[in-house]
């Protein structure tokens, strides 16, 4: 996938949402760090995969935050307000 994002000429379109790490069968951190190089922080969002978890056994809200705050800033409020154009 990151060579998919990589061959695109013109990525001003293209936004990002991690979301159920814990179903990957590996560490999601590189890619992460890949894609926020490629698209920086305002292309990139985190989300849940609610309400299709069933994972709730081992993954507490905690635990999820606390991996995704290894990834880097992810900057969501900035992203957010680009992706549905509510920047000034």
């Amino acid at each position: 996938m990151i060579r998919a994002v990589r061959a695109l000429t013109d990525r001003s379109a293209l936004y990002f949402k991690f979301a159920a790490h814990y179903r990957m069968p590996f560490r999601v951190q590189p890619h992460a760090s890949a894609l926020m190089t490629l698209l920086h922080d305002n292309r990139v969002v985190w989300g849940s995969d609610w309400p299709h978890t069933q994972h709730e056994s081992s993954n507490s809200y905690d635990q999820v935050c606390l991996m995704c705050s290894d990834w880097g800033d992810f900057a969501d409020r900035k992203a957010v307000e680009c992706l549905y154009g509510l920047s000034g």
